[in-house]
């Protein structure tokens, strides 16, 4: 097959894991790539590396710009991106080899606009496979948005899909926003009449300690609230009979909001108007869920105590 896929990696201050992200990439068994490394104002020595790259492999462009976060550096790399496909690749992952091979094949195969995979989650001491299926299969985006909500085979991430290039024309990440994936997935694919899951856990997401889901609660966490709320508003437009399933998600994210602000009694007393919006949204998702029934024994006691306010006290005595 001769269609050109252009693969997006932000980089921003991740000289110990650039190489092996880039030579993921380049070792692909799929050739003919395009491949967008966008320095994103990097204070290390990524800089440096990203234009080492793109001597040494004439596939890679190297973009430097001004630091603006992950959504501005994956919107700087769709307005460079020339290739039919599109996918995203985080520069502290890192991907299998027979990635875009598989996926190209699925997409031109299944005639879908879009096409994911399985990630394998990697720590310092363990690999194990999520968000895969044993085999492929077809969902319609309906059923797609469904297994986001429920924890099911298709993640919200940008990461660990494949994309043809008209769908992502007119869209772009929202700037400055964490968790940013969400909204923009929901609606792509909605848009889907079919997407299709390869049945193999292809991409390898990294924890890192030093991470943006890893870090302790900020303010600009906060924002997660209003993107629940964007999807309500859309789901309850277009999927209503989804709306039960979409409160699973609601309460998932609205628990681990509290979580981070439960951990610390300073950080809790400088963001209590955080905590009764994230506390009133996981109470109408608890009570409108049955919740738990989906979630592990361990998440589903953690959701009881702080739906009943307990957890904060058993945490500081736990501490103590």
């Amino acid at each position: 097959m001769c269609k050109k896929i252009s693969v997006i990696v932000p980089v921003y201050n991740v000289e110990q894991y650039l190489d092996r992200c880039v030579n993921s990439i380049v070792q692909q068994t799929y050739q003919n790539l395009e491949i967008v490394l966008i320095d994103d104002g990097s204070p290390d020595q990524c800089p440096q590396m990203c234009d080492e790259w793109s001597k040494k492999d004439n596939r890679i462009k190297v973009v430097h710009k001004e630091n603006g976060g992950l959504s501005s550096a994956r919107n700087a790399g769709l307005d460079t991106a020339s290739g039919e496909y599109i996918a995203f690749v985080d520069s502290d992952d890192y991907i299998d080899n027979q990635m875009l091979e598989l996926m190209l094949n699925a997409a031109e195969k299944n005639s879908v606009p879009v096409v994911c995979c399985g990630r394998i989650r990697v720590t310092a001491s363990t690999k194990a496979e999520m968000f895969t299926l044993p085999e492929e299969r077809l969902f319609t985006g309906e059923e797609a948005i469904k297994e986001i909500f429920v924890g099911g085979a298709v993640e919200e991430a940008a990461w660990d899909k494949l994309y043809r290039a008209e769908i992502l024309a007119n869209r772009r990440f929202p700037v400055g926003e964490i968790n940013e994936d969400i909204v923009q997935t929901i609606n792509i694919l909605g848009s889907c009449g079919r997407i299709v899951h390869v049945g193999r856990a292809l991409y390898y997401y990294c924890e890192n300690s030093g991470s943006i889901t890893k870090s302790g609660y900020n303010r600009n966490k906060a924002v997660v609230l209003k993107h629940l709320e964007t999807i309500y508003s859309y789901i309850s437009k277009n999927y209503p009979a989804l709306i039960e399933d979409y409160y699973y998600l609601e309460a998932r994210y609205c628990q681990g909001l509290l979580y981070l602000l439960l951990n610390d009694k300073k950080i809790l007393d400088e963001n209590r108007a955080d905590y009764a919006r994230a506390y009133s949204k996981f109470k109408r998702a608890f009570k409108a869920t049955n919740y738990g029934r989906r979630m592990p024994p361990k998440e589903r006691i953690k959701g009881i105590l702080i739906y009943t306010r307990l957890y904060l006290a058993l945490h500081n005595l736990k501490k103590a």
